[in-house]
């Protein structure tokens, strides 16, 4: 039982670590400052200053999803890695506008869309 919970908790603290990962290392490649901040005892938040660039806030919102989902393909069958597989390929609800990462997802496709609809109106 002690191992299972062991294994259960590093598996939680490994996913989160990938997926707030993914969204500091897209910030930086964006050219953004972002910052870790932890927000409770097992969850992350990376902030960065919002530059109101849509393309940016939606590649840094779906990268963490989309590489956990990756990452949890990726992975091997089998016993040690089982919870940590499942904790990633969860993922895939973050990409729901239910979520923040889903949320600023759709905000941003809806603002490129009006953006592109406005520019060839005009």
């Amino acid at each position: 039982m002690i191992v299972f919970l062991a294994k259960f908790i590093l598996s939680i603290i490994l996913s989160l670590m990938i997926h707030e990962l993914s969204h500091f290392l897209m910030a930086i490649v964006l050219g953004y400052q972002p910052h870790i901040h932890r927000d409770g005892i097992l969850n992350f938040a990376v902030t960065y200053h919002n530059q109101q660039n849509d393309k940016h806030n939606l590649m840094i919102a779906a990268i963490a999803p989309v590489m956990s989902i990756i990452v949890g393909i990726l992975l091997p069958n089998g016993q040690n890695v089982l919870l940590l597989k499942l904790f990633c390929l969860s993922n895939i609800f973050n990409l729901l506008p239910v979520t923040s990462d889903g949320e600023v997802i759709l905000l941003s496709i809806i603002n490129i869309l009006r953006k592109r609809r406005n520019e060839k109106s005009h």
